[in-house]
C-alpha cells in the first residue's frame, strides 16, 4: 500500500482502508527521543482474504452459469420455435388433408351431377362442364370449352350477361327461365341457377 515511511508522531496506531485482497507486510521502527532508530524495524505479515464475489472460482463460476443461461435461453427459444414449425405444419397438413377431401367430393359431385352444370369465367367463356351438360348438348367436351355461353343459350345476349354478374357479389345466386341450343341446333327449356364464386 506504501513503499516509503510514513511519520506516525505520537500516534501509537495505524489505520488502512479499502485494502484490496493479498499479503502485506506491515513494518514499524520507532525513535526514542533524538535517539537512534530501532534496527532492524518490527514486521506484521497480514494476508486479507478476498470476499467470495472477488475470488477466481467465483468469477469464473459466475462467467459459466452466464454462458449457461444463455445457451439455455437460446435452446428454449430453439426449441418453442421447432415446436411451433411442427405445429404449423400438423395444421397445414390436416387442412391440405380436408382440402383434398372436400376437393375430390365436389370433383365426385361435379362429375356425376344428374344436372347440367358449366362453369364460366367473367367474359362468357366456358371453362369446364360436367359430363351431364356435354351430352345433352351433343357435344364433346373439348368443343365447348373455349366456347361462349350465349353460343349456347341464345336468349342471353353479352350485354345481358355482362350486366349481370356485375350487379352480382361473390356468393350471389340467381335462377331464371332459358333456353339450350344443342350441337344440332334444336333447343330446349331449361331453368338456370347461377353463382358468382369470385
Amino acid at each position: 500500500l506504501q513503499d516509503d515511511w510514513k511519520m506516525a508522531g505520537e500516534r501509537r496506531r495505524a489505520f488502512f482502508t479499502n485494502v484490496p485482497p493479498g499479503t502485506y507486510t506491515f513494518e514499524v521502527a520507532a525513535q526514542a527521543r533524538g535517539k537512534h532508530w530501532s534496527a532492524p524495524p518490527a514486521q506484521l505479515t497480514v494476508t486479507v482474504a478476498p470476499y467470495f464475489y472477488e475470488t477466481w472460482w467465483f468469477s469464473g463460476l459466475f462467467i459459466f452459469l452466464l454462458g449457461a443461461i444463455g445457451y439455455g435461453g437460446i435452446q428454449y427459444r430453439l426449441y418453442t420455435l421447432q415446436r411451433r414449425q411442427e405445429r404449423l405444419e400438423e395444421t397445414v397438413a390436416e387442412r391440405t388433408r380436408e382440402l383434398q377431401t372436400t376437393s375430390a367430393q365436389l370433383e365426385a359431385l361435379f362429375e356425376r351431377s344428374p344436372d347440367m352444370v358449366k362453369i364460366h369465367d367473367a367474359e362468357g367463356t366456358v371453362l369446364r362442364t360436367n359430363p351431364r351438360y356435354f351430352e345433352e348438348l351433343g357435344y364433346r367436351e373439348e368443343e365447348l370449352i373455349g366456347m361462349k355461353i350465349w353460343e349456347l343459350d341464345p336468349s342471353i345476349s353479352p350485354q345481358k350477361a355482362s350486366k349481370l354478374w356485375a350487379e352480382m357479389e361473390i356468393g350471389d345466386r340467381h335462377r331464371f327461365e332459358s333456353i339450350l341450343r344443342c350441337k344440332d341446333g334444336s333447343t330446349f327449356p331449361v331453368e338456370v341457377h347461377i353463382r358468382r364464386l369470385r
